[in-house]
């Protein structure tokens, strides 16, 4: 009996969740007639067992090569390093646009490259029948429910022009629209957060610590269910002398820490330190809201009043999380939760 076709599911570590969804699908809609290998599915590379030998060999048999594109693969040198191989190899490569990376994102080789954007529900299809026609399959085509199933609910949403509402709100009514955007987002939600005012005066408000249990369960329901969910927090602040953070930027890392805890997710809360002070906050909640916060007037003793912009739109999105990632969070201090010490070496340094 001839070997099953071979495909190759290329991936950032941080994307796992999706390319292991995808080789379930692509596996059960062949009836188990195409082998599927995804680097981070135990199935493939047990634990303990020396995974780089095992990727050369699963790259050597691959007859087909799926790319998923995200901004972690985009950044990922092993995504790299695959796809190269593949093609230098003369392997068929088809980079798979994940909803939320934008096509004019794609860089050559992979540019050079017909690929396939899931932009709406509908276009998974493409995938199945790429995969039919590669290997003279007749693979039913992917439905809606199997892009939902794959990429997640929520992940879809329409891609017109920004809509930009500027308001002026009491922090209640502003901690209740970012609370219902968590509860509505996609399963593998990264949330990223800028905290650049010297004290936060509202970390103690019931409706804060309201916000953030929303956060904590949010991401630990994604973390039960596989996904590579985080929160990602960079707050300005002047270290102590031995590195600590000030007891009472401490003790609000602490209230964050006990939230996730509770909800076992504290892995997932990361938090970083930065020596710059703006005048404005950032929360980017997944791929498609951004909320920016002025703070108050400093002449202001209403704690209750805040400035916000909450934007949805993708492209617009999608630059503040690459100014976040490579501008804000690259060029950040890590901090040690176990010690509350501020690491000395930039994110970029220790690729963290």
């Amino acid at each position: 009996m001839p070997d099953k076709p071979h495909v190759f599911v290329s991936h950032s570590a941080k994307d796992a969740d999706i390319a292991r969804h995808l080789k379930t699908k692509i596996i059960e809609a062949s009836r188990k007639a195409v082998e599927v290998f995804v680097s981070e599915d135990p199935a493939n590379i047990p634990p303990g067992a020396d995974w780089l030998p095992q990727i050369r060999k699963a790259l050597d048999d691959a007859d087909f090569m799926i790319v998923l594109m995200t901004t972690h693969a985009a950044r990922s040198s092993w995504v790299s390093f695959e796809a190269g191989y593949a093609i230098a190899s003369g392997k068929d490569v088809v980079p798979v646009l994940v909803p939320g990376y934008s096509r004019g994102r794609l860089r050559p080789p992979l540019a050079m490259r017909q690929f396939i954007a899931i932009e709406q529900p509908e276009d998974v299809s493409a995938i199945s029948s790429a995969l039919s026609d590669r290997f003279d399959l007749v693979i039913p085509a992917f439905t809606s429910a199997d892009a939902y199933d794959v990429f997640g609910l929520g992940a879809f949403v329409p891609r017109d022009d920004p809509s930009i509402d500027v308001t002026a709100m009491p922090r209640p009514e502003m901690y209740a629209e970012i609370m219902s955007l968590i509860r509505r987002a996609k399963p593998q939600i990264h949330i990223r957060a800028t905290s650049t005012i010297a004290l936060s005066r509202n970390d103690e408000e019931a409706v804060f610590l309201d916000y953030m249990e929303v956060v904590a369960a949010k991401i630990a329901e994604a973390k039960r269910r596989g996904y590579a969910a985080d929160y990602t927090l960079v707050t300005a602040f002047t270290p102590e002398p031995d590195g600590r953070l000030p007891a009472a930027r401490e003790a609000a890392v602490r209230t964050r820490l006990d939230l996730f805890e509770k909800h076992g997710a504290r892995d997932r809360y990361k938090l970083y330190h930065t020596p710059y002070h703006w005048s404005v906050d950032v929360l980017v909640i997944g791929d498609d809201h951004v909320v920016i916060g002025f703070p108050a007037a400093a002449a202001t003793d209403d704690p209750l009043l805040r400035n916000a912009i909450i934007i949805s739109g993708h492209e617009f999105v999608t630059h503040i999380v690459h100014w976040f990632d490579h501008c804000v969070r690259a060029n950040a201090n890590r901090v040690d939760l176990n010690t509350m010490t501020v690491l000395r070496e930039p994110v970029a340094s220790i690729g963290a």
